[in-house]
């Protein structure tokens, strides 16, 4: 018996490595939706939740960041809390984990394919010349939720 322990722990330990180490290209489910800086590998996220949970577990993420523990959680069947301090982190996290009825998405792609489209034709240099044009770069330092009265 103790020899089957052990060679199930070193088991666990090697999928575990080599999801830390995968160099591949992050697709599939929602990781392409925002490239969130300093991410982990969704693979080891999925390693490391079918390690240390089971379906219908509580899986916890206080930093959730780009919400790659979230969404590799709900795709395994986990019930997931996510936090982050950052504002950006918990909007993009809730726009990844939100599930969406067939006809929501229907009208995600017909309003994707329009916007393209639109970005293909504009003329922006034309745009550019015009003495009413002005270019503002909002960074999220200076972007804020307005306050209530």
């Amino acid at each position: 018996m103790k020899a089957r322990a052990s060679s199930i722990c070193l088991e666990a330990y090697q999928r575990l490595r080599a999801a830390a180490r995968h160099r591949g290209e992050v697709v599939g489910l929602t990781h392409g939706f925002y490239r969130y800086p300093a991410r982990f590998s969704p693979q080891f996220a999925g390693a490391a939740i079918e390690q240390f949970t089971e379906s219908g577990d509580l899986v916890l993420d206080p930093f959730a960041g780009g919400g790659t523990a979230l969404v590799e959680a709900l795709a395994r069947g986990r019930t997931v809390i996510g936090n982050d301090i950052n504002s950006l982190a918990v909007f993009v996290s809730r726009v990844k984990t939100t599930p969406l009825t067939i006809s929501e998405i229907v009208g995600i792609r017909m309003w994707a394919e329009e916007s393209q489209s639109f970005r293909c034709t504009s003329n922006l240099r034309s745009s550019a010349a015009s003495p009413n044009f002005r270019l503002h770069n909002m960074s999220l330092s200076r972007a804020r939720y307005p306050r209530r009265s």
